[in-house]
């Protein structure tokens, strides 16, 4: 990491941790005669986002249920959110994080909605249980609607039995109001 100051801008080049960054976005304009804070590198948030958004929790075939191989994957998940949650309250911003239910194509959608729903709302109840303030959550069921693989053998199937994330940052604009 290389650190370099003119005119009240404390600028950062290298890599960085997202911890790193959020500690020095957040403690940098307390050291005397620095106004702001820049990274010539990807942001905390956008990171954290790309992490995010790369996560996929899977669910075994026409159950909504958790399976306790993935309960790893989720605990990362809301660390990463809770990470993010910080990351965006240090620059005053918020985020909106869609929890997205997905199902492979065995059954009729009559019993893929729902189900894609319930999937979704079982991430939801386990985020929700982080206590963010910057980030809100809502839930999406899409059926067999984009799948992560196309294919039609069990490997592909298992693919699709998922909820996704994505990730959208509320405008700068808007931003103000939050803590």
């Amino acid at each position: 990491m290389t650190l370099s100051f003119h005119d009240g801008v404390l600028a950062a080049s290298g890599t960085a941790t997202e911890r790193w960054l959020i500690d020095s976005e957040r403690v940098a304009p307390a050291i005397g005669g620095v106004r702001r804070f820049e990274y010539a590198g990807a942001s905390a948030v956008e990171q954290l986002t790309r992490k995010l958004e790369a996560i996929s929790i899977l669910f075994p075939r026409g159950r909504s249920e958790l399976s306790p191989d993935q309960l790893a994957q989720v605990a990362s998940a809301a660390s990463l959110i809770s990470l993010l949650n910080e990351a965006l309250r240090v620059r005053r911003q918020s985020a909106q994080v869609a929890i997205v239910g997905h199902t492979d194509s065995d059954g009729s959608e009559l019993e893929n909605a729902p189900l894609s729903q319930a999937r979704g709302d079982a991430v939801l109840r386990i985020f929700a249980a982080t206590g963010v303030d910057a980030v809100t959550f809502s839930v999406q069921g899409v059926g067999v609607d984009d799948p992560a693989s196309s294919g039609t053998s069990d490997l592909d199937k298992a693919r699709n039995r998922r909820t996704s994330l994505r990730v959208r940052i509320a405008d700068q604009a808007n931003a103000g109001s939050r803590p």
